[in-house]
């Protein structure tokens, strides 16, 4: 079962079952060999907020500090072609040519680990690895993987029931829509 992240969170969810979908952790990394961290975020099982800090004094901070763009590579990580307009992931391949975004990712209570490169660097494929942390995806990055395809199944198979919706098959990419 997926561990509870604090005490307050457990006591919430000790009589209810564990979500279907939380990701744990968001992190980008500016290469992965050698491994080198820029950024990383844990969530907590239930409602994250992200904001952004007031710097200048103004009271008006988190403008323009990347929430929305943590949020386009969550997306990006749950399934999402990209992670922004063409312009803009060419500018960030440029500054990252080696660069990834990688999470944990719990589904139906199976951890995942997984992993995007941010460039369009055809040498790199999406990687994922089931039951595992993001530190262990990428011990071993020089194999050859092919689970990414089972991890965006089980993603699709978070889809409810839908009826009555005749000539509509509706996909996780609907739902990802909503995220």
């Amino acid at each position: 079962p997926m561990p509870q992240s604090s005490p307050s969170a457990t006591s919430r969810l000790a009589d209810s079952v564990s979500p279907r979908l939380w990701i744990q952790r968001l992190a980008v990394y500016e290469s992965v060999n050698p491994l080198a961290l820029l950024r990383e975020v844990a969530f907590t099982c239930g409602l994250n907020i992200i904001t952004g800090e007031d710097k200048n004094g103004t009271g008006f901070g988190g403008h323009s500090v990347g929430k929305t763009t943590w949020c386009r590579l969550l997306r990006y990580l749950l399934g999402e072609a990209n992670y922004g307009t063409k312009k803009y992931q060419e500018k960030i391949g440029a500054n990252f040519p080696d660069g990834w975004v990688a999470a944990e990712v719990w589904i139906q209570d199976n951890l995942w680990a997984i992993a995007k490169p941010l460039s369009n660097n055809k040498r790199f494929a999406p990687r994922a690895v089931k039951n595992a942390t993001v530190d262990k995806l990428f011990v071993d990055f020089s194999a050859e993987d092919s689970t990414f395809s089972q991890y965006l199944q089980e993603l699709n198979a978070l889809l409810p029931p839908f009826v009555g919706l005749p000539g509509f098959s509706p996909t996780w990419q609907h739902l990802l829509a909503w995220l």
